[in-house]
């Protein structure tokens, strides 16, 4: 279905009159995505670069995207009914600040939101928080989203969506016994958590010296990845698959082993194109003596993706939240 997006204003009756003028334009799906997509990339708004897609096609010439005037103003009786902690100006606030590009700032807006939500139904509190967690991670701001699961989970402690999410991040920070924690209630529910969980044991056993619980983290990590790559036609996910066979090769040893197995495994119950180990392995070089850190370290140079952090003072301002809970 088309989706409004709304131009240089934001929602009509949300914001006080401003000098620019303003309609809504419906996009379908895949247009609206796209859109959204590319203002995330370059860090722009959405807005801003349906303008310059206007300027272009009016002026003839390739428009640059320019950053716009800034936010009109709240209506006094929504910012009112904001001071007085309706839920309804709350989110509202919090929508246009999101379709405007000021992610932070409607995070904080939202959390305020879930906040009121709380002292009525902590679990529907929980959720509205692990909702604008997804936004924020879908922006790349991982800090932010941290900062909005924490705080859900202040709400409601066994929120198992999460525990899951947030130790899926807490991996990628390599904060791998924080994920170990949140990950341990979630695997059995969900493979990608028992594939962070496994990938989390491993490392700080292999960093503590504990040979056996190293085991158990690696059977771990082979049992997610056999079951991410049974039976799967999507050539898409062969690469990301390999990925994790790659780090688990790079750890040498019985890992190397255990990163054949899983190739072989692969080659006779996938429709994926034939994996040959050997293709993807760098260049021989001279052997010697690799301890665990180095092992670990050389892993984490291959899983773990560079995710930008938001600012710590957001963050900080909505953890800060949880501190005033329950009063």
């Amino acid at each position: 279905m088309p989706r409004d997006i709304y131009i240089l204003a934001g929602y009509y009756g949300l914001m006080a009159r401003s000098p620019s003028p303003s309609f809504p334009a419906r996009l379908g799906e895949d247009l609206h995505e796209r859109l959204r997509t590319y203002a995330d990339e370059n860090d722009v708004r959405m807005n801003d670069v349906v303008i310059a897609g206007v300027r272009t096609i009016l002026e003839g010439e390739r428009a640059p995207v320019v950053a716009s005037a800034d936010l009109a103003d709240a209506r006094t009786d929504l910012a009112c009914a904001a001071v007085q902690r309706e839920i309804g100006a709350l989110k509202g606030i919090a929508k246009h600040l999101e379709n405007m590009g000021q992610l932070n700032l409607s995070c904080v807006v939202y959390a305020a939101a879930a906040e009121v939500i709380g002292h009525d139904d902590p679990a529907l509190a929980a959720r509205e928080l692990v909702t604008t967690a997804d936004h924020a991670e879908k922006r790349r701001q991982s800090e932010l989203a941290m900062a909005l699961l924490q705080t859900a989970l202040v709400w409601q402690p066994d929120n198992l969506v999460a525990h899951n999410r947030l130790g899926q991040l807490c991996f990628y920070r390599q904060q791998f016994d924080e994920a170990i924690d949140h990950l341990a209630r979630v695997r059995d529910r969900d493979n990608r958590a028992r594939l962070f969980h496994g990938w989390s044991t491993l490392y700080v056993a292999e960093k503590d010296g504990q040979p056996l619980v190293a085991e158990q983290g690696r059977d771990e990590v082979r049992h997610a990845l056999e079951t991410w790559a049974f039976g799967s036609r999507d050539s898409r996910e062969r690469d990301r698959w390999l990925r994790q066979v790659l780090t688990l090769d790079a750890l040498g040893g019985d890992y190397a082993e255990v990163a054949s197995e899983l190739v072989a495994f692969a080659n006779g119950n996938t429709s994926w194109p034939r994996i040959d180990l050997e293709d993807f392995r760098p260049v021989s070089e001279p052997e010697h003596e690799t301890d665990s850190e180095d092992r670990v370290a050389l892993s984490h140079d291959l899983l773990t993706p560079v995710i930008p952090l938001a600012s710590l003072a957001v963050a900080g301002a909505i953890v800060g939240f949880a501190s005033r809970l329950r009063r």
